[in-house]
């Protein structure tokens, strides 16, 4: 058996020298259009090709804004997040995953791990929920609203470990969001139409450096 010694004298034992690398936030639009309604899809295509370059889905989420056009309208208890009924996923026209009922997982993980203090202050300001309620903010008729919706629920970014996920395959990956009827994300009398804006996935990419 060897003998057992200090790792301070193992001098031939050398750290790697480590990559260097930076970091920057990202805004990616959709590719087929900026203005939206319920029940519609939102198509929003990842970049590619690009050398050394990864996406912390950790740091990403949807920005958006709606209006509502009818009646007064509250949101569900998950809050913004209920307005996207299904999330896919594609490259090269073949399937990667498909999550429908997307809203309805992102209230039960919410119910979860959400603290009543996080949902009345952070939650409140990003997403529109309400903390120790079983419904979100109220929405007034003709009220502008900007949401901001972790865009962490999906299986590329639950991977365990954590991993970043590279882009510089030759294919791109596509996300189709679609957005549920008014019906289904909240509580009205009215079946009018909400009107989403400026949509964008905020995201955060980490390029290598080729040194």
């Amino acid at each position: 058996m060897s003998d057992a010694f200090s790792e301070s004298l193992a001098y031939p034992n050398q750290k790697q020298r480590a990559v260097a690398s930076r970091s920057y936030r990202v805004k990616i639009t959709p590719s087929n259009g900026q203005n939206f309604k319920a029940s519609q899809n939102i198509n929003i295509e990842l970049p590619s090709n690009l050398s050394s370059t990864y996406i912390n889905w950790n740091q990403s989420y949807l920005k958006f804004k709606v209006k509502n056009t009818v009646e007064e309208f509250t949101l569900d208890r998950c809050g913004a997040a209920g307005f996207i009924e299904k999330v896919s996923c594609f490259s090269q026209g073949a399937s990667i995953f498909d999550l429908p009922n997307w809203n309805v997982l992102m209230t039960i993980l919410m119910d979860m791990d959400s603290s009543p203090a996080y949902k009345a202050g952070y939650g409140n300001v990003l997403m529109g929920t309400n903390g120790g309620h079983q419904a979100g903010e109220i929405l007034a008729v003709d009220a502008e609203r900007t949401f901001c919706v972790p865009f962490t629920l999906h299986p590329l970014a639950m991977t365990t470990p954590h991993r970043l996920q590279p882009l510089f395959s030759l294919s791109p990956v596509s996300f189709k969001i679609t957005l549920g009827s008014k019906a289904l994300v909240g509580k009205s009398l009215a079946a009018g139409d909400l009107e989403f804006s400026e949509v964008e996935l905020i995201t955060v990419f980490t390029e290598l450096s080729p040194g």
